[in-house]
């Protein structure tokens, strides 16, 4: 039987299964103690919305477009981060060909279940995930518009409503093979979240919620499909606010083997009419004075042990540094960081914490390096150390300075105290005049030490100095001894990867090359190896395994094919 265009959209929620028109309680009017919803102030720190986004065998070949449409919303990047929460529902990791494709992402959180409990019991097992004040639905097939999210927060908050709704633009999937999905297409082409007589429409993949709404009202109840009607019409008799839109911030995708429509759970089946014979049963129980709270199932799945959060293994590794600048106060000749070229400054804490983040959650180091440049040369130092040791909590930690520079960082050795991290100090040059400055480094960490526990290491860097260019300044040149493999047997920087602006690099060398570059507009001798290309940070798993595995590569004859030791002169910098 076909629905008229006007009657279908005044009494059908279109979302994760549409179900039969409902009646509700209908009147709007009960009073219960509704506590109004305060705009939060979202921080830095504080994701903007958080997404659910559950999905069914039946839905694996559409996955990756919704994905992609969610995490390619028109927000500002960091302030408003959207966090994804991907639900493989009854769908083992082994199987599931999505996770892998975006689990090593900052901002997505995966998860499967071992049997299919349907997209709301979903929803509610992953509540207690959910890390800021707004929560949007999606659907595993279904398109968001980029601007979908942005939108509809920024009219929650104009309106100071508590649950928004949008339009869809249907379309038919090419793959879809039932007759009757083209029919509903040229009857409804576009789906609209409207207020009737006796509630509200809202289209499902359009909904977004405030989380303290969704958590007053229970959430959604369990039933497998439906329930976003139920929800809706609960939110409506318990006083709850409602912007619905003429905005179009989707694309619907319509196919045979939705839940909307497949044979066991689609328009017209047993399982609808049993849900539905429920609704009417719960909306009349509302109408006699019973709480719309009573009818939702939160309390009962939010600590639920069945979804289980698919951890991907990080990839172990011996050791990651970072620098926190490029300056340094000293000139070692032929420094292979190019520190003493001052080829470039500080890098500030916002930034070092983004360039970690990209990494923190796909690589284990077992050590973690904080070098420069000199480190005590940035003003943020200790904030640096703290929020290192939060991104890698389980590295050996270990901070490398000069030491002459550390008179200025006080709060210093608190931190190392409380992070764990260990302190070298490293010996450029065995001179007097270089010694005597080092011995007031010592008085100052012996003051130190008699307050703070933290370990403290001297080291001397200088003792086997080599040659890694030759020629000073614009005037440097690869070594080229064409012999890779060599090069990289002897090389005291393979284990030394970087991140360096986002990226990871092999090595020192190759990293910070390109700042040399910058400065001196290097020669055509190093073209080459200035093409080198690092791991981007939304690599794939698979190219980070290979990247982390990987050993000799051409890039290694840049360096050379044997030690070229040499007595480093005095690296003290004229005053």
């Amino acid at each position: 039987m076909k629905v008229t265009r006007a009657s279908y959209v005044e009494e059908a929620c279109i979302g994760w299964g549409d179900s039969e028109s409902t009646n509700g309680s209908g009147n709007g009017e009960l009073e219960y103690p509704v506590i109004p919803v305060n705009q939060q102030t979202n921080t830095v720190e504080t994701p903007l919305c958080d997404v659910i986004l559950p999905y069914h065998t039946g839905a694996l070949p559409y996955v990756e477009e919704a994905v992609r449409s969610i995490l390619n919303q028109t927000l500002a990047q960091g302030q408003n981060q959207v966090v994804l929460h991907l639900i493989a529902d009854g769908i083992l990791p082994e199987d599931d060909p999505v996770v892998s494709q975006f689990e090593y992402l900052a901002n997505v959180r995966t998860y499967y279940t071992e049997e299919a409990a349907g997209p709301y019991v979903g929803c509610l097992q992953a509540f207690q995930y959910l890390e800021s004040d707004y929560l949007a639905i999606m659907d595993g097939d279904d398109i968001a518009l980029p601007h979908r999210l942005e939108y509809s927060i920024r009219k929650l908050k104009e309106t100071n409503a508590d649950i928004f709704g949008g339009c869809m633009l249907q379309f038919v999937d090419y793959r879809n093979q039932d007759d009757s999905v083209l029919d509903r297409w040229n009857e409804i082409p576009i789906h609209r979240s409207v207020k009737r007589k006796d509630g509200y429409t809202v289209v499902n993949c359009t909904m977004v919620i405030r989380r303290q709404v969704f958590e007053e009202l229970n959430g959604f109840r369990d039933f497998f499909c439906g329930a976003d009607i139920h929800f809706i019409q609960r939110a409506f008799d318990a006083g709850y606010r409602f912007h619905c839109a003429e905005e179009i911030v989707g694309l619907r995708r319509l196919m045979s083997s939705s839940i909307s429509n497949n044979r066991h759970t689609g328009i017209g089946t047993d399982v609808r009419k049993e849900i539905h014979a429920q609704q009417q049963s719960d909306f009349q129980a509302i109408k006699d004075g019973a709480h719309p709270r009573k009818f939702g199932s939160l309390d009962q799945h939010r600590r639920s042990k069945a979804l289980i959060r698919s951890k991907p293994e990080k990839h172990q590794i011996h050791n990651l540094e970072i620098h926190v600048t490029h300056a340094c106060n000293l000139a070692c000749k032929a420094c292979s960081h190019f520190s003493n070229e001052n080829v470039g400054t500080n890098v500030s804490l916002a930034s070092l914490t983004e360039q970690m983040s990209f990494w923190s959650h796909r690589i284990a180091p077992k050590q973690f390096s904080i070098l420069g440049g000199e480190p005590a040369l940035n003003p943020e130092l200790t904030e640096i150390v703290r929020e290192c040791r939060k991104q890698w909590p389980d590295s050996r930690l270990i901070l490398v300075s000069n030491g002459f520079r550390l008179v200025k960082h006080p709060l210093l050795p608190q931190a190392l105290e409380e992070t764990g991290c260990e302190l070298h100090v490293s010996i450029h040059h065995k001179g007097s005049e270089y010694t005597q400055k080092v011995e007031a480094v010592r008085e100052l960490l012996n003051e130190w030490q008699n307050e703070f526990a933290f370990k403290l290491e001297y080291r001397s860097s200088s003792e086997k100095w080599r040659m890694t260019f030759e020629g000073e300044g614009a005037e440097i040149r690869p070594r080229d001894d064409n012999d890779a493999e060599a090069s990289w047997k002897i090389c005291p920087s393979k284990y030394c990867p970087q991140i360096f602006e986002g990226k990871l690099w092999k090595c020192p060398q190759v990293a910070y090359l390109r700042l040399m570059n910058r400065k001196h507009q290097l020669s055509d001798e190093w073209s080459e190896y200035l093409d080198y290309q690092p791991l981007e940070p939304y690599c794939s798993t698979i190219e980070l395994k290979e990247f982390l595995e990987r050993k000799v590569e051409t890039i290694c004859k840049m360096c050379p094919a044997e030690n070229y030791f040499f007595d480093l002169p005095s690296p003290l910098r004229s005053q």
